[in-house]
């Protein structure tokens, strides 16, 4: 959760500031011995500083709640929750990650909350996928591993296995991954820790048995499992849990790019249109209004093409 805690700045206050000043601009807000500061100053040079963010994420707000919903009572469990994981060090917490209180935090969630809906608007966890999650969550494994990528290396590295040489030694002779200083070693791990290709293999090895080529988006992996143990940490039951697994599986099968791009499939269909010249282009209107004019253009050139080829070969039966 926290990693998507932090993905962008939500302005809450300052936007109902400049609600609050457009009542009356001309109100004086400091006075000093050496001049004064009036609201319509203030507000100016807010807007100046932080208008922009403000209005991205005010409409961004507004364009993703008209398409998805947020349960509010477990959004408010949620930051409760949150809040009292860290206890005392929660206000030092936000304010560390650039939130000046809890207002903008909440913000800043809530939002970050509708781009994940709209990133997995069209993606699906079965009941089966939360419940095989929860079950190797039961349990601890053990493993090394040796990260290469060529298929072909990963099979040349099985053979010298099962020919007599140590895992440890060919870790440390082929794999590009940090661990091949330790022979591989990545120690303890469980559900959840590890890309899905990597896990799906990991817990369906027995102990002392190296897998076959294992696909990832960082190569091809060999495994081996050491130890299977219990785990050390207390779980849950698993009707308080199955949301937040079902959550967490959904947010692994979304990469990055991908996830910008639903967001921003959302937002087109907001069909956005910025009246202020100040702000014209930030949500790339002006792109789709130019790409209408194009399109009117080219379905005007085209019927003109073909009137045109209809009339000479009017006149050519003419003749």
């Amino acid at each position: 959760m926290v990693k998507k805690l932090f993905q962008g700045l939500a302005i809450g206050g300052f936007a109902m500031f400049l609600t609050a000043c457009q009542s009356d601009d001309s109100d004086t807000v400091v006075e000093t011995e050496y001049g004064s500061i009036t609201k319509e100053e203030f507000h100016a040079e807010l807007e100046e500083k932080y208008g922009e963010e403000t209005l991205q994420n005010m409409t961004k707000k507004l364009v993703l709640e008209g398409q998805f919903d947020i349960d509010q009572e477990e959004f408010e469990q949620e930051v409760e929750e949150f809040k009292t994981q860290l206890g005392p060090q929660f206000t030092k917490f936000i304010n560390q990650q650039g939130y000046r209180n809890e207002e903008e935090f909440r913000s800043a969630l809530y939002i970050s909350k509708l781009e994940f809906e709209a990133a997995t608007a069209d993606i699906e966890v079965t009941d089966e996928e939360v419940q095989t999650h929860y079950e190797r969550m039961q349990e601890e494994r053990k493993a090394r591993h040796i990260l290469v990528d060529e298929k072909e290396t990963a099979e040349e590295i099985i053979k010298k296995y099962n020919d007599g040489e140590s895992f440890e030694d060919l870790a440390k002779e082929y794999s590009k991954d940090g661990s091949a200083a330790n022979g591989g070693d990545l120690g303890y791990t469980t559900a959840g820790q590890m890309v899905k290709p990597f896990e799906d293999a990991m817990y369906g090895l027995e102990e002392n048995v190296i897998s076959e080529p294992v696909e990832s988006k960082f190569g091809w992996h060999v495994i081996l499992v050491e130890d299977i143990r219990e785990s050390e940490t207390e779980v849950q039951p698993f009707d308080e849990m199955k949301d937040q697994l079902r959550e967490q599986l959904l947010a692994s099968k979304v990469d990055p790019e991908s996830y910008n791009s639903k967001v921003k499939e959302a937002m087109d269909k907001g069909k956005i249109d910025v009246s202020d010249d100040q702000y014209e282009g930030l949500f790339g209107s002006n792109n789709s209004e130019s790409e209408d004019d194009e399109d009117e253009s080219s379905d005007e050139d085209n019927e003109k093409k073909v009137s045109e080829e209809e009339k000479d070969d009017s006149e050519s039966n003419d003749e």
